[in-house]
């Protein structure tokens, strides 16, 4: 058997290994027998047959990733060990003890006076201020209620009488047209209000609310 056979035969019988550590082995062995001092034949004698360094080639193969497989497990388990801890200690941490709750519900208790007494406050000033601007809305839109009636009537009694006195009927009408105008204007003003100015407030509160809310769940985290 010289050298190409030898090579011929050690790839065929690693054929089932990966194809980077078949390349390895065949390329090691190559330069073997070209760094040789001694004769093909002699060379081989010394190595044994393609069977036998194929064997001592797949037990080092197997070996090899015994131990990779065992270096891989080995830092899992450190790392499960490692975050069970953590989250262990994360758990401690996020437990409260007893006495600190009975000294939170102490304090909420205690302190109920003072922010029961703002937060009544808070809300009815709230309630007043809509309150008032409900009847604000209200006063206008009666108001312009009732100066639209008075324009009408003052109109048309303005025209009975404009042949009797002329320069009273046509100054009667110019009021009953002064009123109409005030009137649409007390309109227009509750209908601003209740599109423009309730919506506003309301968006405004939204956004103290949600401020307060927030502010306390970004310090509470």
């Amino acid at each position: 058997m010289n050298k190409l056979e030898f090579l011929e035969r050690l790839e065929k019988l690693l054929a089932d290994i990966p194809y980077t550590e078949r390349r390895e082995a065949l390329n090691y062995y190559t330069e073997y027998f070209e760094d040789a001092d001694k004769d093909e034949e002699e060379v081989i004698r010394t190595l044994g047959s393609p069977e036998e360094v194929a064997h001592n080639i797949r037990e080092e193969s197997a070996g090899k990733e015994l131990a990779e497989s065992a270096t891989v497990n080995g830092e899992q388990e450190g790392g499960d060990c490692v975050n069970d801890s953590k989250a262990e200690e994360h758990n401690q941490k996020s437990r409260l003890e007893g006495w600190q709750i009975a000294l939170i519900i102490i304090g909420v208790v205690v302190t109920v006076p003072i922010w029961g007494g703002l937060v009544s406050g808070l809300l009815g000033g709230i309630l007043g201020i809509v309150a008032g601007i409900f009847g604000i809305i209200l006063a206008l839109a009666v108001v312009a209620v009732a100066l639209f009636v008075t324009a009408v009537v003052v109109f048309v009694f303005s025209l009975t009488k404009l042949l009797v006195t002329p320069l009273g009927s046509l100054f009667s009408m110019g009021l009953s047209l002064l009123l109409l105008g005030i009137s649409m204007l007390c309109l227009i003003a509750s209908w601003k209000m209740i599109t423009v100015l309730l919506p506003s407030i309301w968006k405004g509160l939204v956004y103290i609310f949600n401020s307060i809310f927030h502010k306390k769940e970004g310090v509470a985290a």
